[in-house]
């Protein structure tokens, strides 16, 4: 008798893709505000082994300021989760959506946090399929009129800068990085 062993689906090369470019764009937006907070980041709760490590931020402080993202995003996917519920999405499929509307609703908070210190941002919001919530992509970055990532610089410092931040999260699962940090500092344009 023939034994078969189960293989795992195909990985799609969509899903890799536009989830290495959200950690790009995660990580880019963390150096970005690090100009202006400490960052408190963890190690995520489950490791990757698609596509690139996303990073948990706990929260981000500057002076007596604290900003709990965790907390904040914590409460806005219970929030959506129930709004699925109530729009006749079963209760299984809104909780299989919250990573998913994690990643969006991080980097949403994350942009609009930069937007308050003058920077702006060309986006796409793409919609999402059968009522998901919708995710913005950051396609360039300016500030005082200059434009500081495209796309592509984007991808390219956003893997080098989530390459460092998860190197810093490999002895501890948590660290704070001091605002301004130099690693990062010289990892952004100037």
């Amino acid at each position: 008798m023939e034994q078969h062993t189960a293989k795992p689906p195909p990985t799609s090369t969509f899903f890799k893709q536009t989830r290495n470019y959200q950690v790009s764009q995660q990580a880019v937006l963390l150096a970005l505000i690090n100009r202006h907070f400490s960052l408190s980041l963890s190690a995520p709760k489950k490791k990757s082994v698609v596509a690139q490590q996303m990073i948990t931020v706990n929260y981000l402080k500057r002076g007596n300021d604290t900003v709990a993202v965790d907390e904040f995003v914590h409460r806005r996917l219970a929030e959506i989760q129930q709004y699925d519920i109530s729009q006749g999405v079963a209760p299984k499929t809104a909780a299989r959506r919250c990573e998913n509307n994690r990643i969006a609703e991080v980097n949403h908070l994350l942009i609009d946090i930069l937007r308050e210190f003058g920077y702006s941002f060309s986006t796409k919001v793409t919609d999402g399929k059968n009522g998901t919530l919708k995710t913005e992509s950051v396609y360039s970055v300016l500030y005082k009129g200059m434009t500081l990532f495209t796309r592509s610089t984007i991808q390219s410092s956003g893997l080098a800068i989530n390459k460092y931040l998860n190197d810093l999260l490999f002895e501890t699962q948590t660290t704070l990085v001091s605002k301004n940090n130099c690693i990062l500092h010289h990892m952004l344009p100037e």
